[in-house]
């Protein structure tokens, strides 16, 4: 059997409640890294926070929009790292995604989550798969034999795509879904430009991500889009906030569920420790 126990800490390391958090800590998925980008770490020091398990899972809480229940959460890794501080969820992306870590990274992930997922009732878990990420086989075995030695319902585990999907990862894809995994699809809306075109069949829920247009700038393009995703399966608006002006919008519109922008880590229970917004 899988042991869920706390994961022992590394000596000497700090603590992310204690530690600086840079802006954009709490950034939604974004629509591409570009690698061009220089980021001050190294491979070693990338390296290092996986084998040190310098890797936290922060979580965003997906609320009910009709009761405000919170029903579940997105997992959202960061690195409490020494030299540069809390490293938020896209950044981080980017520099895996840079030295070809991505696999790992997901892996780490996906071990916390299950930790988490033990703890949490009956809520469910997102985890976002940039392409960098994406599983490979030992991966995905990994995954498999997670779910059969845990004895956790496989419904409760949602991984969520984004961008174009080759053949490969759409045969990933209805693996999981065999697998009684619910896969899921995030769309971006941002600026009225969406992703390419998808076959809604390929997925059993679907996430909008529209931080600046919950107002006058949604426009009948994002109406059209939002009724085929209404169509296939529930619907979740990723919002800059889910306050009450976010969640009267995602009423207006139909959505199923919001998530906002505040992140955390959460307790043993399944409650967030700390909001960090």
């Amino acid at each position: 059997m899988v042991a869920f126990e706390n994961t022992p800490r590394v000596p000497g390391r700090i603590p992310a409640s204690q530690m600086k958090s840079p802006s954009g800590v709490n950034s939604p998925p974004t629509k591409s890294f570009a690698l061009s980008i220089s980021l001050p770490y190294s491979r070693a020091q990338l390296a290092c926070a996986l084998l040190e398990e310098q890797i936290d899972v922060f979580y965003s809480p997906t609320r009910q929009v009709d009761t405000g229940i919170v029903c579940g959460f997105r997992a959202m890794p960061h690195w409490a790292s020494a030299d540069h501080g809390l490293v938020p969820y896209t950044e981080l992306i980017r520099a895996m995604a840079g030295e070809a870590f991505g696999p790992s990274l997901f892996c780490t992930v996906l071990l916390q989550v299950f930790r988490q997922l033990a703890h949490s009732g009956d809520k469910v878990i997102r985890v976002s798969l940039e392409e960098s990420m994406l599983p490979v086989a030992p991966v995905f075995r990994l995954l498999s034999a997670l779910l059969l030695e845990s004895w956790i319902a496989p419904e409760r585990l949602e991984m969520e795509f984004r961008g174009p999907m080759a053949v490969e990862t759409r045969a990933m894809s209805e693996e999981m879904r065999r697998a009684g995994i619910r896969v899921g699809r995030l769309v971006s809306a941002s600026g009225g430009n969406f992703e390419g075109d998808f076959e809604m069949s390929d997925f059993d829920s679907f996430t909008f991500w529209a931080p600046e247009l919950t107002g006058s700038r949604w426009t009948i393009e994002h109406d059209r889009w939002l009724g085929r995703m209404q169509d296939h399966g529930k619907v979740t608006l990723l919002a800059d906030a889910d306050g009450p002006r976010q969640i009267e919008f995602a009423r207006l519109k139909g959505f199923d569920l919001i998530e906002g922008a505040a992140t955390g880590p959460l307790s043993p229970e399944g409650e967030l420790r700390e909001i960090m917004s």
